[in-house]
């Protein structure tokens, strides 16, 4: 129950954001890493993502 529960948020602590960028397309928003295990490093790499994407010039 405890890894349950533990898995359970730092999921989410991603859920919000990334529901809010796929709706709004602000790429500006961060989600909370909180710790960097697996769960961590995952929103790491997700927020590093975002922000290529957000300094990438659209394409024409």
């Amino acid at each position: 129950m405890h890894i349950a529960r533990g898995i359970g948020r730092g999921l989410g602590g991603i859920e919000a954001p990334t529901a809010s960028m796929r709706t709004s397309l602000e790429l500006t928003r961060t989600a909370r890493a909180g710790r960097m295990d697996e769960i961590g490093r995952t929103v790491a790499a997700l927020d590093a993502a975002v922000a290529i994407a957000a300094a990438t010039p659209p394409l024409s």
